[in-house]
């Protein structure tokens, strides 16, 4: 069977990045476990809002378009806007250490925290940036005793 596909558009609004999320939130979790559901739902609403923090700067109504791809091993969400670009080599060379006190929330990190939880979380993450067009993928891969995909009739 082919890959089944949904897209969502959006803009740049931070209103918006809870409907992405609850979107992301009840795909996954046809697909997989608990667990899996909130890491992939908590590292999507982090790429969309580094979008609008960082690509936009927090300017209004520039384009967003979350792209959902499910294959028969992977679930693919492919973050795309048209800000400004991550510097080149930031996501291969970010360290996914995390040297967190929960007892202290003032001393966590600000540079670079929520791509080190979407690259600690996610499977694969990639990033390219190329004619205006900037795109971070995150895949999780189907593990193989996966049941909700058969019970759900998504076994692609």
């Amino acid at each position: 069977m082919p890959d089944k596909k949904i897209t969502f558009k959006t803009n740049s609004d931070l209103a918006n990045v809870r409907l992405i999320g609850l979107s992301i939130h009840a795909m996954a979790n046809e697909l997989f476990q608990k667990e899996d559901t909130i890491k992939i739902e908590i590292c999507t609403v982090e790429a969309v809002n580094n979008c609008i923090e960082h690509a936009y700067e927090y300017a209004k109504e520039k384009p967003i378009e979350v792209k959902l791809t499910i294959s028969s091993e992977h679930f693919t969400i492919d973050i795309i806007d048209e800000g400004k670009a991550m510097p080149a080599g930031t996501l291969d060379e970010l360290s996914t250490d995390f040297d967190i006190n929960p007892n202290d929330i003032e001393a966590i990190p600000e540079g670079n925290f929520g791509l080190k939880l979407i690259k600690t979380n996610i499977d694969d993450v990639s990033y390219t940036s190329s004619n205006g067009q900037n795109i971070l993928t995150m895949k999780q891969a189907f593990r193989h005793d996966n049941k909700k995909m058969e019970k759900n009739n998504l076994l692609v």
